[in-house]
């Protein structure tokens, strides 16, 4: 009985597989293999093989065992298939051969014998469902052929080998697992060794510290990884580690939504409380439901925090109906009339600022329209970061009460240009104040005005090719009026008397537009009469009695006024002078005398101080929509500005706290400002 010894290298030492799906690819392997082989099978002599090889294939050189085969012959002229799964873990037969017959004959199913296949095997037999080929008692030991290959297939899978070059790599198994197959390696080497089935498997649970169960356990395992390669060890733990949540998207959904429907204020009870109701049990197999615990985990994994509310910009008054009617009908076409000559800043980067689009149509000068967005903020010396990773061996140190000194800035932005101040930045719009009465004093309107003449004199000194705007939010400090300015508010509705005429108190300044203040420190009040109106047709309308007059000097009051425009007395008649505080009904317009002389265009498109200043200048003011501060971009670079002050060295010192201003707000990159 002649055969080649290397004829496993006959199918290129790849085209093998274990009943683990382990590619043989190492010649040890197969060295291994036919010697186990041999000392399991010894030669026959009474059964002669004959090699059918390739021609021009050298002679072999040794014999291999007598070995009987079981499936049809295949084509030898080409390289066998390796073992799929079906063909390894196929269905198990009352007289089929062991497994290991089956691997064994195929592996050299190159080799043909003289005789035809034994007619026992040539057709399987009826496959009996339920039923092991070794039985259900464990006592009984496989044969040592299957033992060997067991060996051989765990020690691929303990030790798979390298792809490329000798050796091997590690396994990629967890560490429970390869101690369970490494204690049944153990097992099937003593059992080799000419020790019992009984007596291996025993002696290695008492080498493990291990009982007689362990041992029964290691023989159950040894005999379900011979009949099935891919019957591994493999164990429950840490299985429970995986969330139904991962594995049950409608559960997810539910939960999902059933926080929802609870609003704003949720919790992990919540959770804990619906999984506990019975219909969801039934729905889910469930008997009981999950604890706080689990339910504030999977809070987590829902995609919610346990944290501060997120705070954003105030939002109180968008509906009201005042600032509807300004949104609406004045601040948005005033906005898109503008929108088209403006520059937009496409996305930029750190390093590349970003690229401009040309605004689509320009004035006739080929000007466009930089839009400078005003606003104030104060930086506090004590504002601090709050959160922040503190040593478990900290203590708890003193700490300076309050907000410490502050400092208010005031300064304008845009996004062509960035700080409004001069390309040197040399000169600047930008104005520092210590709040306080104090210290500096207040933000007046005077001071707004007073730095909107720094503004514009940059702007026409530094950006003369470009129509200027500057928007500022509604704030009474901005919107202030002249004093002698027309309103409606105050008049009384008849002519005034001789000896109380009605007139418009107003502060008294002396030569150097500062308040006078009495001996007692209350301010000094002048009278003034209150700045002409003005008809339709633009012609001024004096509220007083001109000279002549037999009331020359004299108030007016309201009805003559409105007589004066045009109104029929027969109509103010009808009117009372006034709804109760000035509190008429919404979108009423003739519901008094003093709404309607209200309503009239001049006084409603009374211009501001700050917009007559510089409506001089030729350059416009557009004032934001009460209660927006969302519409002014200056707002994320205050936020930007305290993040970084926040990061820096603290400090108590006046001196430090404007020095650290100043560089929070040049930290900021122009990048940022034009998102």
């Amino acid at each position: 009985m002649k055969c080649k010894q290397v004829a496993a290298r006959k199918l290129k030492l790849g085209m093998l597989k274990s009943e683990v799906g382990q590619t043989v690819t190492s010649p040890r392997h197969l060295d291994i293999l036919n010697d186990n082989i041999s000392a399991q099978f010894p030669p026959d002599d009474g059964h002669k093989f004959r090699s059918i090889r390739p021609s021009g294939e050298p002679k072999p050189a040794a014999l291999i065992p007598d070995i009987p085969i079981w499936a049809t012959v295949p084509d030898v002229t080409a390289p066998p298939s390796p073992l799929t799964k079906s063909e390894v873990n196929g269905p198990r037969y009352e007289s089929a051969p062991p497994l290991e017959m089956k691997l064994i004959s195929e592996l050299y199913s190159g080799l043909i014998p003289d005789f035809d296949p034994l007619p026992s095997w040539s057709t399987p037999p009826k496959p009996v469902d339920g039923l092991s080929p070794y039985g259900d008692n464990n006592r009984s030991p496989p044969s040592r052929a299957s033992a060997h290959l067991a060996i051989m297939s765990l020690d691929l899978i303990l030790r798979p080998p390298r792809t490329t070059g000798n050796g091997y790599k590690q396994p990629k198994l967890n560490t429970n697992l390869k101690t369970r197959l490494q204690d049944m390696q153990s097992v099937l080497r003593l059992f080799c060794k000419d020790a019992g089935w009984m007596d291996a498997s025993e002696t290695i649970a008492v080498a493990k510290g291990r009982g007689p169960y362990y041992g029964r356990t290691l023989r159950h395992w040894i005999k379900s990884f011979i009949t099935d390669g891919n019957s591994l060890p493999t164990n429950a733990w840490g299985s429970g580690n995986v969330s139904r949540l991962d594995t049950d998207d409608g559960l997810r959904d539910e939960l999902r939504a059933h926080l929802q429907d609870r609003g704003k204020y949720v919790r992990a009870q919540d959770l804990v409380d619906y999984l506990d109701r019975d219909e969801v049990k039934a729905r889910y197999h469930a008997t009981v439901s999950i604890s706080l615990k689990t339910a504030q985990r999977w809070m987590e994994d829902l995609g919610y925090n346990w944290t501060d509310s997120p705070t954003g910009q105030y939002v109180d008054g968008h509906e009201r109906v005042d600032v509807v009617d300004y949104r609406q009908n004045i601040f948005l076409p005033a906005w898109f009339a503008k929108e088209p000559r403006l520059r937009v800043w496409l996305e930029g980067t750190k390093d590349e600022p970003g690229n401009m689009h040309q605004p689509t149509h320009t004035s006739p000068l080929n000007r466009r329209t930089v839009v400078w967005y005003h606003d104030e903020s104060v930086f506090y010396a004590h504002d601090r970061r709050e959160r922040r990773w503190v040593p478990v061996t900290e203590n708890a140190v003193p700490r300076p009460k309050g907000e410490g000194h502050s400092l208010m800035v005031a300064d304008f932005v845009s996004a062509d240009y960035g700080w409004l101040r001069s390309p040197d930045g040399k000169e600047s719009a930008r104005v520092l104040l210590r709040p306080g009465a104090r210290r500096d004093g207040y933000f007046t309107n005077d001071d707004i005005v007073e730095q909107a003449t720094k503004a514009m004199d940059v702007l026409k000194k530094y950006y003369p090719n470009d129509d200027h705007v500057l928007v500022y939010d509604n704030a009474t400090t901005h919107l202030k009026r002249s004093r002698d300015s027309i309103s409606a508010r105050r008049m009384p509705m008849k002519t005034s008397k001789p000896e109380k005429n009605w007139l418009v108190p107003t502060p008294s300044l002396d030569e150097s537009g500062d308040q006078i203040f009495n001996s007692k420190g209350g301010k000094v009040m002048k009278l003034i009469e209150m700045a002409p109106g003005r008809f339709d047709d633009g012609t001024p309308q004096s509220f007083y009695f001109p000279k002549g007059h037999r009331h020359a000097g004299l108030f007016k009051g309201m009805r003559v006024i409105l007589e004066e425009r045009g109104f029929p007395a027969s109509q103010l008649n009808k009117l009372k002078w006034e709804c109760k505080n000035f509190h008429c009904r919404a979108g009423r317009t003739n519901c008094c005398m003093r709404r309607v002389l209200y309503s009239q265009p001049d006084f409603q498109n009374v211009k501001s101080v700050l917009e007559d200043h510089c409506d001089r200048r030729g350059i416009e003011v557009l004032f934001l929509p009460k209660f927006h501060p969302e519409l002014n971009p200056i707002e994320q670079c205050w936020g930007r500005a305290k993040w970084y002050y926040r990061r820096l060295p603290a400090s108590s010192l006046e001196e430090d706290l404007e020095r650290n201003v100043v560089e929070s707000l040049e930290s900021i990159p122009i990048t940022l400002m034009r998102r």
